[in-house]
Formats: C-alpha cells, sequence, structure tokens
C-alpha cells in the first residue's frame, strides 16, 4: 500500500502538464505581480528579494476574490525569491500546484509530497507519518521516507524519525486577512541531518501557512494559502 501511494504522488505531478482539472489555467493571468515584480524562485528566472516584494501590497480583497481556482503564494527561502501557483489537478486526495511556467508540487492534506522542477527534486514520499501527526494534535514517534532525483538521473533516499508537537494558537496575516490557527513544530532527524517544520492548522483542519523542507538542494519552502 505505501509503495502505491509514492507512486501516485509521483505520477500526479508528472502528468499536471497535460492536465487542466481544477481550473488552474483560468488563473495565471491573476498572478501578474508575482510572476513579474517576484520573478519565477523555481527556474532561476529575475528573482526580487524578499524585502523588495510584498505580499500584503500586492494582494488584497478585490484580487483575492477576483481568484476562482484556490491560490498558494510561496517563498523558497533558499533562495529567497517568491512565486505564485494555482491548482492544476486533483486525484485520489492529491492536490498539484504549479506556477505560469508549469513548475509545480504536489500535496496530501496540506503537506508537500512531491515536486518537479526545483532541482533535486522529492520524487516521491511517503508522508502518512505526517499527516496523522496533525489530524491527532501532534505527539507520537514516527518514520517517513523521502526519494530525491539526482544530478545523474538516480535516486537518494532518506529516512527520517519524526515528532510532531502542538504549539500554541497563533493569530497573522495573509493578504490583508486576519486568520487564527494552531502552530504544529515538526522535527526530524536522520544521520547528519536535523529538519524542523511549521504547520498553522486551523479548526476546519486547513493548513494555512506552513514551513516545509523540500530537500537538501530544494532547501525549505514558505507557503502561504491566497485562496482556496
Amino acid at each position: 500500500m505505501k509503495k502505491s501511494i509514492q507512486i501516485l504522488g509521483a505520477l500526479v505531478i508528472m502528468t499536471v502538464g497535460g492536465c487542466s482539472g481544477g481550473g488552474g489555467g483560468s488563473d495565471r493571468g491573476l498572478l501578474p505581480a508575482i510572476a513579474e515584480n517576484a520573478g519565477n524562485m523555481f527556474s532561476g528566472g529575475r528573482a526580487e528579494k524578499v524585502n523588495e516584494f510584498n505580499i500584503e501590497q500586492t494582494f488584497g480583497p478585490e484580487q483575492i476574490a477576483a481568484m476562482s481556482a484556490p491560490t498558494l503564494a510561496g517563498h523558497l527561502l533558499t533562495r529567497d525569491v517568491w512565486s505564485g501557483m494555482t491548482l492544476a489537478f486533483s486525484a485520489r486526495g492529491y492536490d498539484t500546484y504549479h506556477t505560469s511556467e508549469g513548475i509545480g508540487l504536489s500535496f496530501r492534506s496540506d503537506v508537500v509530497v512531491s515536486t518537479r522542477g526545483i532541482g533535486g527534486d522529492l520524487f516521491a514520499s511517503d508522508m502518512s507519518g505526517t499527516i496523522r501527526a496533525l489530524a491527532a494534535g501532534g505527539g507520537g514517534q514516527y518514520q517517513k521516507s523521502m526519494r530525491f532525483l539526482t544530478p545523474l538521473s538516480g535516486f537518494r533516499d532518506v529516512s527520517l524519525t519524526c515528532r510532531m508537537r502542538r504549539d500554541n494558537v497563533e493569530r497573522f496575516v495573509i493578504a490583508q486577512r486576519s486568520f487564527s490557527a494552531r502552530r504544529y513544530t515538526e522535527t526530524c532527524t536522520s544521520e547528519g541531518l536535523s529538519v524542523e517544520n511549521h504547520y498553522f492548522r486551523n479548526d476546519a483542519g486547513k493548513i494555512l501557512r506552513s514551513r516545509q523542507w523540500l530537500g537538501s538542494e530544494g532547501g525549505y519552502i514558505e507557503l502561504f494559502r491566497l485562496k482556496g
């Protein structure tokens, strides 16, 4: 069962370029501020630094209301650049978002399970432990596995031992709107590796904001839910 989950997570994001499910394509024109002012964090194009891009100034109530598909803003911390992505494909509990260039991230229950086009991509993963820990409100020890692409078209497998801590409820602002969500901190270790992810989950079980590790090359990405 675990193997089939890993394979599906990879296939969903690989097939997104030829699919238009989820209505993602109709909203690409609604992200010009990110595309023009913030560049594309994945492809190495012109990129604006954090202090030159303000998500609160870029998006307001009118821009959010005009979006017809779920939309995320992403900040790739390693490269200090931003991009926007819309929902392009949904199947069997997996949601794939991609930028206007077709670079993509796939999610299961708002947890990143695979990436394409970032470099050193997360080809497939088993994040079921993370998802269960979030649903249970934290606690317990669990394992998760991540398979990364290497420059020579090979794979590198990473197995992590993790714990989820239930923190306080915090208030924050995304695109001029105030939200309240509980913060969860996930700490994971492996030989020579330590990872700390953050998830802000509301009462409805939706992750509104997060910081998730994409691998040694991609580093951490901050994700902000703009709509959906």
